[in-house]
C-alpha cells in the first residue's frame, strides 16, 4: 500500500478557515483522517487522494440518492464557493459531520439485519443514474472477467513452475491451485446457464450502481441504531446483485461458510427488496468464483508485489483452511435457492 501525506495541524487549521470558514478548536488524528473541534461542532475532515473525477463523481451520486429518497449517508459540506470540496496545493479536501457511532459487527444479527437493509434500500434507489462523468462499468462484462481472471489463474500456475528452487509458498500454492482453477472454469459455466445477459441488458436499461465495498466497517451503527453507509470510493456501475454477492461472501468467510448466516442475511435482504430464482442463479455463479486466490496469484506472480515470504504464505493458509466448508456452503446454496 503506497505512503499517503500527512497534513500537520496548523495546515488543516489553515485550509478548513480558508475554504469553509469555520474555525477549528481541536484536532485527533484517526490514521489519514482528523476529527475536528469546530465552532460549528465535531466535523470529518478526509484528504481525497484520487482524481477529481472520482470525487466528482460520488457527489452525484449521493445527489441522486438524496433524490430518490435515500438519506441514511453522510453529505459534504460545502465550501465558502459552494463547493462540496475544497482544493489547497492541488490537494482535494472534504468536510462532513461526524456520525457518533460504531462499525457495524455482521457478527451481531441485530446489527447484520440494519445493514443488510440499509444496503436493499440503497440498491432500490440506485437506479436511473446517468452522471455527466465516466464511472467505473462492470455491467454486463462478468463472462469476460471470469474468463480473463482464469487465464491470469493459469499463467501464474505456470509462473510458479517457472521457479528453480520453489518456496514454501510454491509448494503450497500447488496443492491448492488446480482446484481452484476449477472452480474458476465452473464458476464460467454456471453464468453461462443463468440469465446474467437478459439482467445486465435490463440493466442497461435501468442504469444501477453499487457501493462496491461492503465490508462491515462501512456501515456505522448510532446510539439510537440508525445505519448510515459511508465511503463511496469504490462505486461502479453494475447490478445491485455484485453487492449483494459480495455481502454473503464476506459473511460467509467470517462465520466459517455458515448457512444459517447466509439464510438470516437474505431474509432479511427480502424483506426489502426482492430477489428472483434468475438472480439467485447468478449469485451463486458469482460466488463460485475463487476471487481471492486469483487475487493473491496475480499479486505474487503477475503484479510480483515484494511483499515478505511469510505474509504471503499466511494469506494462502488463510483464504485455502475453509475451502470445504466453502464447497459444501456453494453446494447447500444450490439446493436451497436453485432446485427447489
Amino acid at each position: 500500500m503506497r505512503d499517503l501525506p500527512t497534513f500537520d495541524k496548523t495546515e488543516i487549521i489553515r485550509i478548513v478557515r480558508r475554504g469553509y470558514g469555520i474555525r477549528v478548536q481541536k484536532i485527533i488524528p484517526y490514521r489519514h483522517i482528523y476529527r475536528l473541534e469546530t465552532n460549528l461542532g465535531t466535523l470529518f475532515f478526509k484528504p481525497f487522494h484520487s482524481k477529481e473525477a472520482k470525487l466528482q463523481l460520488i457527489v452525484k451520486a449521493q445527489e441522486h440518492l438524496k433524490k430518490q429518497g435515500f438519506t441514511r449517508f453522510i453529505p459534504f459540506i460545502p465550501t465558502l464557493n459552494g463547493k462540496p470540496y475544497y482544493c489547497y496545493k492541488k490537494q482535494l479536501f472534504y468536510l462532513t459531520r461526524w456520525i457518533d457511532g460504531h462499525p457495524s459487527n455482521y457478527d451481531n444479527p441485530f446489527e447484520l439485519r440494519k445493514a443488510v437493509h440499509l444496503f436493499a434500500r440503497f440498491h432500490k434507489a440506485a437506479k436511473g443514474f446517468a452522471p455527466p462523468i465516466e464511472i467505473p462499468d462492470f455491467l454486463g462484462k462478468w463472462p469476460l472477467m471470469f474468463k480473463k481472471r482464469t487465464l491470469e489463474l493459469k499463467k501464474c500456475r505456470k509462473n510458479a513452475q517457472k521457479y528453480p528452487r520453489p518456496t514454501p509458498f510454491e509448494n503450497l500454492f500447488f496443492k491448492h491451485i488446480d482446484y481452484y482453477i476449477e472452480q474458476a472454469e465452473k464458476a464460467i459455466e454456471l453464468l453461462d446457464k443463468t440469465d446474467y445477459v437478459l439482467l445486465s441488458k435490463a440493466g442497461k436499461r435501468e442504469l444501477p450502481f453499487c457501493h462496491h465495498d461492503p465490508a462491515h466497517h462501512n456501515i456505522l451503527i448510532t446510539s439510537t441504531n440508525k445505519a448510515f453507509l459511508i465511503d463511496f470510493d469504490y462505486l461502479i456501475r453494475d447490478l445491485h446483485l455484485h453487492d449483494l454477492a459480495s455481502l454473503i461472501i464476506r459473511n460467509g468467510k467470517a462465520s466459517t461458510w455458515n448457512l444459517k448466516r447466509c439464510e438470516f442475511l437474505i431474509k432479511a435482504y427480502q424483506e426489502i427488496k426482492p430477489i428472483t430464482p434468475e438472480e439467485f442463479a447468478v449469485i451463486h455463479a458469482f460466488m463460485t468464483y475463487p476471487y481471492d486466490i486469483w487475487l493473491l496469484a496475480r499479486a505474487r506472480y503477475i503484479e510480483k508485489k515484494p511483499w515478505p515470504l511469510t505474509y504471503y504464505i499466511k494469506e494462502l493458509i488463510r483464504k485455502t483452511k475453509n475451502e470445504k466448508a466453502r464447497q459444501y456452503f456453494l453446494d447447500k446454496f444450490l439446493y436451497s435457492y436453485l432446485l427447489l
